[in-house]
Formats: structure tokens, sequence, C-alpha cells
């Protein structure tokens, strides 16, 4: 029995921090225990340094085999990181009973203002069966749950961070634990921004070019950095949502996607640029829609090794500009043109892309 120990952090080689536990652990006995240390460091020569923790200095007892009592990392200094915007992903179905309470938790966690800008939810319908609102991507994503085909509704994945060392995957008791997950995740630095940008292209205005652009603060972001970027719609009613009234809606549906896997990102010194384009289907509400993009890693050989390095959204609300009243109000000398170059008058515009003149300012907008 030991009643004590020192646990030291080494930086290169030099002691830098070290802080004593104080605790009885019998022979054979298991003990868990938390330090914070603060080994000082601002910068190294080349950006990257050894760090090592030890146990040492016992008090009382004696250690038989102190070779296991070191573990070793590389770390990075950098000069800045970015804010973290998870991802939450959710397997679920109209055939699943238990889905509409995980969704309960997401619909009333997401309304709290410690995650409701953000945690970024989408849902893929997959996992217990499918359903009407299951695309043919959604299955593609069940390999995350790594159990050997074996799958399960409702699930959660936050930012496919590994759950239980063997899948990102999990199942949440309750609320708290899905918000404890949250919060653990948003406390974590992301060291790669995503911004992104949007526009109907001119000719087609159910043809969407999505931009996103960013920069990382960091040499090596992780092995094979992909971007994704997907199409969610919320406020869907329910056909027949097992577990659910008669008035249950959906929420965070994802509609499309880029690349199932997301396509590769190409970094120009600490920059990168990328585009990709969405025919839009004539079902979907766009007032309810958003854009979703994230970066993360992609192992096809191991599902614990996706994780999502950071994400944003970008609501269809935000994309150009419906407000032709508000641009003849603003400037009663506005001219408004079809494409075509047909002048219009009035304020009411049937949905479309227009031509607006304001003065020496030529704007193009889109009525939706």
């Amino acid at each position: 029995t030991v009643t004590g120990f020192d646990v030291i952090a080494q930086i290169d080689g030099a002691d830098v921090a070290s802080e004593h536990v104080d605790a009885t652990v019998a022979y054979n006995e298991s003990y868990n225990f938390s330090v914070t240390l603060k080994p000082g460091i601002t910068e190294l020569g080349d950006g990257q340094g050894r760090i090592s923790i030890r146990i040492d200095n016992i008090t009382e007892g004696a250690d038989e085999d102190p070779s296991d009592n070191i573990i070793e990392k590389t770390f990075m200094i950098v000069e800045h990181d970015y804010t973290r915007r998870i991802l939450v992903e959710e397997f679920t179905t109209e055939q699943c009973p238990n889905c509409p309470r995980v969704g309960g938790y997401m619909h009333n966690a997401l309304a709290k203002d410690a995650f409701k800008e953000d945690v970024i939810a989408v849902c893929h319908h997959a996992g217990y069966y499918t359903d009407w609102l299951t695309t043919s991507f959604d299955a593609k994503y069940l390999w995350l749950f790594n159990q050997g085909g074996s799958t399960y509704a409702p699930a959660l994945m936050t930012d496919r961070k590994v759950y239980a060392d063997s899948s990102p995957v999990y199942c949440p008791s309750w609320q708290q634990d899905m918000e404890n997950d949250w919060t653990n995740r948003l406390s974590e630095p992301a060291f790669v921004s995503v911004n992104i940008t949007a526009d109907y292209d001119d000719k087609d205005s159910n043809k969407l070019i999505v931009k996103v652009e960013g920069s990382k603060s960091m040499p090596e972001l992780c092995d094979n950095p992909t971007i994704t970027v997907f199409l969610v719609e919320d406020n869907i009613a329910a056909r027949s949502q097992a577990g659910g009234d008669g008035n249950y809606i959906h929420y965070h549906v994802n509609r499309a996607v880029n690349s199932v896997w997301g396509d590769e990102v190409t970094f120009k010194g600490d920059d990168y640029t990328y585009e990709c384009e969405f025919a839009l289907s004539d079902l979907w509400n766009r007032d309810n829609m958003q854009i979703v993009a994230f970066i993360a890693n992609y192992n096809d050989e191991d599902a614990t090794d996706c994780e999502v390095q950071n994400a944003n959204r970008l609501y269809f609300s935000e994309i150009g500009s419906s407000a032709v009243e508000e641009i003849a109000a603003e400037d009663s000398a506005a001219e408004i043109y079809t494409l075509t170059g047909m002048k219009m008058t009035g304020n009411t515009l049937a949905p479309g892309i227009y031509i607006v003149k304001q003065g020496s300012t030529t704007k193009k907008i889109m009525v939706k």
C-alpha cells in the first residue's frame, strides 16, 4: 500500500511542473485521479515538443515495476485557435418507437443559450429500418457504428469522436448525458475555420452554388482532411412516427450531400477554398433549410478515425436577397429587370432572379 505520489511533467527532458497526490492505494488496487499541470511553455524552436508525464516519489510502500510509470506524447504550440461549432448527427427513423424521446432531448437542448449557436444537428434516417425520408446515402453512414453490421436507433454522434473506445455512436440515457457530451466537446479548441457563402445560379434558381473557405493554425490538421456539405431541412410533418403523437415534426433532416465521405481539402499555405453545386428539389421548403459544412478526417479502414475538426452552417434565408420591397423603399429610383431585360413595375414579383439597378449600382437578387 502506498499513501501518495508525485505527478511530474517534463518537456524535452526538462522538469516543468509537478503536483502531489495524496491517495491510499492498496496492492493490486486501481485508483483514478486527475491533476492539472501548467508547464508554462509559450514557444518552441520548431513549434513541436515532446511531453512526458510520470509517477515518482512514492510515499510509503514501493513500486515493484517502475517501467510503466510514464506516458509520452508529442505536442504543438499554435498562435491561435478558432471558434468551435460541433456537429451532432442522429440516426433515426419513423419506425423507431424510442426516437421521439431522444428527438425531444435534442430539441430541448438546442433551444438553450449554451448550445443554440454552436451545436449543429443533422439527422440520418437510417439505423432502425428506413422510412420515406431516407436518402440513398443515409445507410452508408451506418459504417460509423463499427459493430459488424449491427445498428440501432436512436443513436448519436458528436463530431464523430470515439465513444466507449470502439465507435463514435452512442445512445444517451437521458438529456443530461447528451448535454455533458456537447459541453465537453465545445471546451476543446478547434484549429481550422469553416466559413460558408452561397448563391443561386444566374440562369437556374434551382441550382445552388456553395463556397466554403477558411484557414488552419497548425501545420498538420489531420491525416486526410475532407470537406462535407449537407443540405438540411426542418419542420417536416411526420407521416407515421412510431412512439410519437399525430403532430410529430421532423427536424434536421439530411436532404443532400456533396460527397458521402467528403471531398479532399486542398490547402494553399494555411488557407483553403472549396466550391460545390446542388440541384434543389421543388419538394423542399427553402424557408426551412440550411447548409451545413464540416471538415473531418476520413480513414476508410477505421471508423474511429473520422473525427470532425470543425463545422458551421448557413441558413437559406441568409442567401442573396428576396426583399425587393425593402430595396425599392430605400431608393425610389430603383429599377428592377428580368434576366431578359424586361423592366418590372410594382413591388410584387413572381419567384425568380432579377436585376436591380440603383444609380451606378447593379445587384442580382432572388425572389422566393
